[in-house]
């Protein structure tokens, strides 16, 4: 008899082994920063522009680190207002 191959997906790749839960994104499309953040893109692009987010470029994809996301929301917190 042949043994039984399981099939390996693209979401079992991203799932740690041990847990079996998804692992978390380290980087987030534009879009789905935006999305995160409930900015409009233009928004999002002067913010880039002015330092107060930092983009990652892979290529020519801009990517937005979750620590960035992360920082960018604990310091709007942060101010007062």
């Amino acid at each position: 008899m042949t043994e039984h191959v399981p099939v390996t997906t693209r979401k079992a790749r991203q799932t740690d082994m041990t847990t079996r839960e998804p692992s978390p994104k380290q980087l987030l499309s534009r879009k789905e920063g935006i999305e995160i953040l409930g900015l409009g893109m233009s928004t999002y692009k002067v913010l880039v522009k002015a330092g107060e987010i930092r983009e990652v470029r892979v290529g020519s994809r801009a990517l937005l680190p979750m620590s960035e996301v992360e920082r960018f929301i604990k310091d709007r917190l942060a101010q007062p207002r």
